[in-house]
């Protein structure tokens, strides 16, 4: 990315974002400075919602400030760190308060106003409904002091069960694919919480609905399917399937066979 440093330099516009920090920055960025901000895919919003096995909330967490590689803010996402830097609409107010107070980023009790993080691995971080400016500052300022960590920040993790999900979506395009009469859907309950002040795990059962009309009785036939279950019934269909097949290749072979003694005859 390409960015104007005479205009951060020398126009009006960056005035108040001009601290010690701003300038050592855009006069030398860090390596990582225009890695892109990646987009934040809440589980909730998708099928994957439905296989969140454990939801771990906690308002006194701490994260490698290097380890936030994306947003849930839709204006920052897919833009690089430094453009968020150089043009963040409230850069103007939170760059002099970090020239000003540099112990915030340091300080272990809770941000004030609360800074947000999601991940779904405990690895790769993404900002939730606030700090996005907050955590950009970090960055840059930690990559220059040495320091990685920002803490009493609030975390959700959010731990899938892939495998499961993975399952489900193979069951569901095999249904799909051979246009069986089923109609297959993910749940998932509530079976436990665990808390205590300023932290929560919530634990889930995700589980399948398997629901199949059938055609002799007229009824649909409901079933609840946890993991193994949804495994077997993956098997089962799988061999249904690969048994039409060969009926069917079987039947296609015997009629080539009756075509070719009809054309002899």
């Amino acid at each position: 990315m390409k960015f104007d440093i005479d205009s951060l330099l020398n126009s009006p516009v960056y005035e108040e974002m001009r601290t010690p920090l701003f300038l050592r920055v855009i006069k030398n960025p860090p390596p990582w400075a225009f890695d892109i901000i990646q987009p934040w895919e809440d589980p909730y919003r998708s099928l994957m919602g439905a296989f969140v096995r454990r939801h771990y909330w906690t308002s006194q967490g701490s994260i490698n400030v290097f380890q936030v590689i994306g947003t849930a803010h839709q204006q920052y996402q897919n833009r690089p760190w430094m453009d968020l830097l150089t043009s963040g609409k409230r850069m103007d107010i939170n760059l002099p308060l970090q020239d000003k107070k540099p112990e915030y980023y340091r300080a272990t009790e809770n941000k004030s106003p609360s800074m947000y993080f999601n991940t779904l691995d405990g690895m790769n971080y993404y900002i939730g409904q606030d700090g996005n400016h907050r955590t950009c500052i970090a960055k840059f300022m930690f990559y220059e002091t040495g320091e990685t960590q920002l803490h009493g920040v609030t975390i959700n993790h959010y731990d899938i069960d892939e495998m499961f999900y993975q399952m489900y979506c193979e069951l569901n395009d095999k249904i799909k694919r051979f246009g069986l009469p089923v109609i297959l859907t993910a749940e998932s309950k509530l079976i436990k919480r665990e808390d205590t002040a300023g932290w929560m795990i919530d634990y889930f059962q995700p589980y399948l609905i398997w629901k199949e009309y059938d055609e002799e009785s007229h009824h649909e036939l409901l079933e609840e399917l946890n993991f193994e279950q949804a495994k077997k019934k993956l098997v089962e269909v799988t061999s249904l399937l690969s048994l039409k097949k060969q009926t069917k290749d079987v039947q296609k072979s015997l009629l080539q066979r009756f075509k070719s003694y009809l054309f002899k005859g």
